[in-house]
């Protein structure tokens, strides 16, 4: 699918070397940060469909996945089933959440062939647009939506996350503000549902794992010890097995 991006153009702060060991984490409890609304609305589209009307916009080209049905848009709906996840990442993860994006999207198994995987990333023209109008609502409203999350585990992320500095400035698709206030939302669902993580699956880049797996804010936090690697095989096995667990959960 051919998705218009945009660059983040946010100045970059000096932050100072990462302690691997700790990376300065602090509780995320702390979080101070806000998402003020550009401009006062009380509509918030849901992703879904900004989604099918990007794609019903599109030229129609065929999946990457051979064995998968290829699927068409009608009256803005998709045919079958589709698992929505969102990935959220840093500017040193934007390379990676785009290739993940890229190649696997509408990865299925022969298994259950009418249901497919859709990406979304915060920084597609259409979502960062409707975004901007009220970035609370949308936030609230697109996380509710969405199957699972998929933080892309680097670096700058987790400096992001634990840096009570790093909240202020404007918003932008990969700033700490945004990234945050997220983290802040999954914390929350994760409290809810009884101290149970079932929406997010972390990823890290193979360059990083070194550097990050035996670092606090990976080790401690429950949200992103299942964290898998982004190589397309690891990819592919997850997403099979994460099929697999939306079938049975919702009967299909």
């Amino acid at each position: 699918m051919e998705t218009d991006l945009i660059v983040n153009s946010l100045t970059e702060q000096t932050t100072g070397q990462m302690d691997s060991q700790d990376s300065g984490y602090t509780s995320p409890f702390r979080y101070g940060g806000i998402l003020p609304t550009m401009s006062e609305t009380d509509h918030t589209s849901s992703v879904t469909n900004i989604r099918s009307i990007i794609k019903s916009e599109k030229v129609e080209t065929p999946t990457t996945n051979d064995k998968f049905e290829k699927l068409t848009i009608d009256e803005g709906k998709a045919a079958g089933h589709v698992i929505r996840i969102l990935l959220i990442f840093a500017r040193d993860g934007a390379t990676e959440a785009d290739i993940i994006a890229t190649q696997l999207i509408n990865f299925g198994i022969p298994e259950f062939p009418s249901i497919r995987i859709d990406f979304f990333r915060l920084n597609e023209v259409e979502l960062w647009n409707q975004l901007l109008l009220n970035p609370e609502a949308c936030l609230v409203k697109w996380l509710d939506e969405m199957d699972y999350v998929m933080p892309i585990l680097t670096p700058q992320f987790l400096q992001d996350l634990h840096n009570p500095a790093l909240s202020a400035g404007p918003p932008a698709p990969t700033s700490p503000m945004i990234n945050k206030y997220i983290y802040t939302q999954l914390r929350s669902e994760y409290v809810s549902n009884g101290c149970q993580n079932i929406k997010v699956r972390p990823a890290m880049p193979a360059q990083f794992v070194e550097q990050l797996y035996k670092c606090k804010p990976v080790m401690t936090e429950p949200l992103f010890k299942m964290w898998k690697e982004t190589d397309l095989e690891s990819m592919k096995s997850r997403l099979s097995a994460m099929i697999k667990m939306w079938a049975k959960k919702n009967d299909v």
